[in-house]
């Protein structure tokens, strides 16, 4: 992790930078890719991030944030279809995250299925899919910390998602 933590430090990261990174570390090749895939998605440029978010998915496929920036590009390039593939993809990789876990993460996962849900109710129009990811997001939190989840915006908009879905 020292070309990551190391890249982290400076601000901000360049193309140059993680280029140069990604050629001494093949070891963090999944999360250099990622980070070059977020800052050029942030760029605009939605291709090459496509290419990265790829190579971060090939390098390491449990690197969630770049489902996240692959969807978007999709999204993006209103290729919706391939976006909710990349989505679902990335759901079995959170709920084996869970399965394997040891000593489990539920906070962790728990975000991330929220996410999931949130994006699914969303931008990709899925609310059965999202209601179903909101009910794991809240069996795994109720199991590990009873009392919540708080009433926040995000609750409240999946909840209406989950009744959406429903009806």
């Amino acid at each position: 992790l020292g070309d990551t933590v190391g890249l982290a430090l400076q601000a901000p990261p360049t193309m140059a930078s993680i280029k140069q990174a990604l050629q001494r570390n093949k070891k963090d090749a999944g999360s250099l890719a990622r980070a070059a895939a977020h800052l050029l998605r942030n760029e605009g440029r939605l291709d090459p991030a496509d290419k990265y978010a790829k190579q971060a998915l090939k390098a390491d496929p449990r690197e969630l944030q770049a489902y996240f920036i692959a969807a978007e590009v999709a999204s993006r390039k209103s290729d919706s279809s391939r976006a909710l593939k990349i989505f679902k993809k990335a759901r079995k990789v959170v709920d084996q995250l869970i399965e394997d876990a040891n000593p489990p993460v539920p906070y962790l996962a728990n975000a991330w299925l929220l996410r999931l849900a949130f994006t699914f109710c969303g931008p990709l129009g899925e609310p059965r899919i999202g209601s179903e990811v909101y009910k794991q997001a809240l069996k795994l939190n109720m199991r590990n910390r009873p009392g919540l989840p708080s009433r926040t915006w995000l609750y409240e908009h999946l909840e209406e998602c989950e009744q959406i879905a429903s009806a």
